[in-house]
């Protein structure tokens, strides 16, 4: 295990848990391009981790997002963002979306990274290795 990487074993436990989240919420699968992004809100006193599987299909600018626990259960419906719902997305100093969207009271800042390390499983976060993933998530985003 790299210091900046997950581990095998870890990798394959959240690819796992992801996969089955989101086909669990949509049907079809196979139309997307799946990896894991989450937002921590902050709080006066305290941060929330939302972790979820996120599914995208860069050719229609359309992403959906199934909120997730570290044990792959879903928490509540997903959200299906597209053109038609979202008024803005802006790029974060710390490298997430600032996504403004109908589907949501506040803007939510999604962070898809390309990496999460083993030593993040103790914040919440899932392991994982998606560096070509986030490459195509950004470039999507980009083109919004």
């Amino acid at each position: 295990m790299g210091l900046m990487s997950a581990s095998q074993k870890a990798n394959d436990r959240s690819w796992t848990l992801i996969q089955n989240a989101f086909a669990k919420a949509v049907s079809n699968v196979s139309e997307y391009t799946l990896c894991y992004g989450y937002w921590m809100k902050s709080g006066l006193f305290s941060k929330k981790m939302y972790n979820f599987a996120v599914g995208f299909r860069a050719d229609d600018n359309e992403f959906i997002l199934v909120q997730i626990d570290s044990d792959g259960n879903t928490d509540g419906e997903s959200m299906t963002f597209s053109k038609n719902n979202v008024t803005e997305i802006k790029k974060t100093l710390q490298g997430g979306f600032k996504i403004t969207s109908s589907l949501t009271d506040k803007p939510l800042i999604l962070i898809v990274p390309g990496f999460v390390p083993d030593s993040m499983e103790d914040a919440y976060q899932l392991p994982i290795n998606q560096q070509e993933q986030a490459a195509q998530f950004t470039a999507m985003m980009k083109n919004y």
